[in-house]
């Protein structure tokens, strides 16, 4: 005879029902009800129920209500705390700082499927508490968890090797957004660096002008994709990372921040090796740059040298520059723009790369580039020329120094002084035209440094109109 408790197996009739519930309770902490005593009714504080059952060592199972929590809940070495659903669950807390304090090791916590809320709180964080205290989230698993607006941070923590996925980001909001529920992974937080940690598959309505709804400051290996900004502020800050990647299928629409000499939406930040931001939709965002990456300053000869991005790499997006935010904000935003003034202290050996991006919109003469001597990389525009088919010319960009341009008024343009000719299978001509909705431009080669250009209406007659042609070398 088998005994379980009070239960004579073979001797009393029990369903698989019945026990394959009763096995569950004993192998999970059910915060809700008697063993734990969480009320989940949307006053009742159930903060020493949380921490009851994260004390007897259990992975925990929330049952669907409303928790109230008015101090921080310690959670150690292994914690596993699954919901009954993201959006039926809601812990809340009263009270200024964290709600899930994870100290005494922080190794490998699992926690899904509800929402956090609470003006001021912080979903996660590392630091203070009883017994030893670890500075990092190691291994962290958080997935299908809503952050809402109210709340200041999501995380505050440098995150090692971890995984998040299926978050919102301040979707939840009462009155009108603040910003909050951001992603802060400091190394400045203890003496370790995020490293190996993915954002996968999120939506993200947080940050402000100032403030970076995912701000990362030290570590390696950062990857963000298939996640969505929308209707927040700074949407990213990178700073002091090896390797990093936006892309995936990620999107930013409705972004905002201000409009001075600088403001991006996307910050890159000083000492930055092999960024890539690749497979990204961005439209309607307001500010001076959708992207901002730190040049070289005086005196620098490696790109390890403090106050570089080294390596940057954009390619295979596509970029609507222009903003329109009702009541007559409306306006333009420049797609890249460097935080150096002199131009002659742009890397020229390939550590900016910009290729095989469609670009609409935005302010005339800046469709790429705020510079017109801005230098690329090997995959960068070899030439970029604004060209009026009724006879007039201008070279906004050769990646030759000495390349110069002229014009014979009948739609040849013809380059010349360059390093090595252009090529019919090696470069491609991407034209974009500037006349108006329905035309067609095509450009083809006359010989290896002259380019034909053409310009069409939609029914197939030959009209003037100004023409960005942009060469890009293989």
């Amino acid at each position: 005879m088998a005994l379980i408790d009070s239960i004579l197996v073979d001797a009393s009739p029990v369903s698989k029902n019945d026990l394959r519930q009763y096995l569950a309770a004993q192998e999970f902490a059910a915060v809700k009800g008697p063993a734990f005593g969480a009320v989940g009714n949307g006053s009742a504080i159930d903060t020493q129920a949380f921490q009851d059952a994260f004390d007897s060592g259990k992975p925990l199972l929330v049952a669907d209500g409303h928790y109230m929590v008015d101090d921080e809940i310690l959670v150690g070495n292994h914690a596993y705390l699954v919901a009954q659903s993201m959006h039926g669950v809601i812990i809340e807390g009263t009270h200024s700082g964290a709600i899930f304090r994870l100290n005494g090791g922080a190794y490998d916590p699992i926690f899904s499927d509800f929402s956090m809320a609470g003006a001021g709180c912080t979903g996660f964080a590392v630091g203070a508490g009883g017994g030893s205290v670890e500075t990092y989230l190691l291994r962290p698993r958080l997935s299908r968890i809503s952050f809402h607006d109210e709340m200041t941070y999501a995380i505050d923590a440098p995150i090692i090797y971890g995984v998040l996925d299926t978050l919102d980001l301040g979707y939840e909001y009462t009155g009108s957004r603040t910003g909050g529920a951001r992603i802060r992974s400091h190394h400045s937080v203890g003496s370790n660096y995020t490293n190996m940690t993915r954002l996968l598959n999120s939506r993200v309505f947080s940050g402000t002008a100032t403030e970076a709804a995912i701000d990362i400051d030290g570590g390696q290996g950062i990857e963000i994709l298939g996640t969505g900004f929308e209707q927040g502020g700074k949407a990213l800050r990178i700073n002091n990372v090896n390797g990093f990647k936006l892309g995936g299928g990620s999107w930013l629409e409705h972004m905002a921040v201000g409009t001075s000499a600088g403001d991006a939406i996307i910050e890159v930040g000083e000492t930055i090796i092999a960024p890539e931001i690749a497979g990204v939709t961005a439209s309607n965002n307001k500010g001076h740059a959708l992207i901002r990456y730190a040049g070289w300053h005086p005196g620098q000869t490696t790109p390890t040298d403090p106050g570089a991005t080294f390596g940057l790499d954009i390619h295979h997006n596509v970029f609507a520059l222009g903003w329109d935010h009702g009541g007559g904000d409306t306006g333009d935003i420049l797609p890249i723009y460097n935080t150096e003034g002199v131009s002659a202290l742009l890397p020229a050996d390939g550590s900016v790369s910009w290729y095989k991006n469609t670009v609409t919109g935005g302010p005339a003469g800046n469709k790429l580039v705020t510079k017109t001597d801005f230098r690329g990389g090997p995959h960068s525009p070899r030439l970029i020329a604004k060209v009026n088919t009724a006879g007039a010319g201008t070279l906004i960009y050769c990646s030759d120094p000495a390349g110069t341009l002229s014009y014979n008024g009948t739609g040849d343009v013809s380059i010349t002084n360059l390093s090595h000719p252009l090529g019919r299978d090696t470069d491609h001509i991407f034209p974009q035209v500037h006349n108006g909705g329905g035309t067609e431009c095509r450009a083809l080669f006359s010989n290896t440094q002259s380019v034909r250009l053409q310009s069409f209406d939609s029914a197939g007659a030959a009209i003037d109109g100004e023409l960005t042609v942009v060469i890009y070398g293989s």
